[in-house]
């Protein structure tokens, strides 16, 4: 469980271990309008 590994290491490795690749934050930033995205806001 994610949840129980909290502090425990490198929130980075942790995220990829559990995801199985590294986070994207692009979607979050256009979704708030903060970037030009391909939905045309």
């Amino acid at each position: 469980m994610i949840l129980a590994r909290g502090g425990s290491g490198d929130m980075s490795v942790l995220y990829r271990a559990f995801r199985g690749r590294d986070p994207v934050v692009e979607p979050l930033l256009e979704d708030r309008g903060l970037v030009a995205g391909r939905r045309g806001r």
